[in-house]
């Protein structure tokens, strides 16, 4: 029998992680990198990253899946272009990145494609993120952040998840330093998910938020400056 442990589903992890990334974006944008906010906002991309891990073993729709991200990461990265003026591509570019990852994982998974064709795959990304870099162009989080979902999915049940999910975000915290050593306390909320979607079905609440929050947080900064 499966039994869930935990108290929060998903949709409420969903709300967390929308909260605490607008905090995050306030701190950035209206409050001048303010270091206490940064540091409540590193609890975001973790849930986010892990919420993804789970979305992509569910979800029945998996091109549709990865287009709906997509197409919000490019819709997103239009309006950060013209406000922003640089081509420091936002999170959902890097999850667009982690899908097909993932997706190529399950698959090797379910004996459905071989283990050096993911291996192969997942050596190309990493060194697309780097090549990248090298001429400007930043995924937000770089080639770990692409990873941690990843890492998330290698998992076969809630205990494995979150330790690679663990094992993620200290590589993460390695390679970028500073702040990110906060994200480890999403282990939290991630070890409280009980693997439910939760009653109220919000899956195109964060596609929606996405874009809203950040239009009116670079408004207000517009107003007041």
């Amino acid at each position: 029998m499966n039994r869930k442990i935990g108290c929060l589903n998903g949709a409420v992890l969903k709300i967390i992680a929308m909260i605490t990334m607008t905090v995050d974006h306030v701190g950035l944008i209206l409050l001048d990198d303010y270091r206490p906010f940064r540091i409540i906002g590193r609890i975001a991309f973790p849930i986010f990253a892990y919420l993804l891990a789970e979305g992509c073993f569910y979800t029945r729709h998996k091109k549709r899946h990865f287009l709906e991200v997509f197409i919000v990461a490019l819709v997103c990265q239009i309006g950060y272009f013209v406000a922003a003026g640089d081509m420091y591509l936002n999170v959902l570019f890097t999850f667009s990145l982690s899908i097909p990852l993932i997706y190529l994982l399950l698959a090797v998974k379910n004996k459905k494609a071989p283990a050096p064709l993911f291996l192969g795959a997942l050596a190309l990304t990493v060194a697309l993120c780097i090549l990248l870099e090298r001429v400007g162009v930043y995924f937000d989080y770089g080639f770990a952040g692409v990873l941690l979902p990843v890492f998330a999915a290698l998992g076969n049940n809630k205990y494995e998840k979150l330790t690679l999910t663990a094992v993620g975000l200290l590589l993460l915290a390695l390679i970028m330093q500073g702040n990110q050593w906060w994200g480890l306390m999403a282990l939290l909320p991630i070890a409280l998910y009980d693997g439910t979607r939760g009653k109220v079905r919000n899956k195109y609440a964060f596609y929606i938020f996405y874009p809203l929050h950040m239009v009116v947080i670079y408004g207000i900064s517009m107003l007041i400056c």
